[in-house]
């Protein structure tokens, strides 16, 4: 798990805690370019679940309210001085 992983997981659980009525809390998420059914180019964002894999996170009948995290520009950091 990354240090970014580590922020979002106490994120999630705190979003569940005080946030009951979202019944599903994904992590970090990507957006994906997948063609779906000839219907040319999607985007298409996905939560990561685990030992590389992803899952669809598009609204669903089944979820009330759902939410995850995308990073908005490229990751990068800076080391810092000891």
């Amino acid at each position: 798990m990354t240090g970014v992983d580590t922020i979002l997981d106490s994120l999630k659980t705190k979003i569940a805690d005080q946030l009951p009525y979202i019944n599903k809390v994904y992590g970090r998420a990507q957006v994906f370019r997948e063609n779906v059914g000839g219907h040319g180019l999607l985007t298409i964002p996905k939560a990561h679940v685990g030992n590389g894999e992803y899952e669809y996170c598009l609204p669903q009948d089944t979820n009330q309210a759902q939410t995850y995290f995308i990073a908005a520009s490229k990751e990068k950091y800076d080391e810092l001085a000891a």
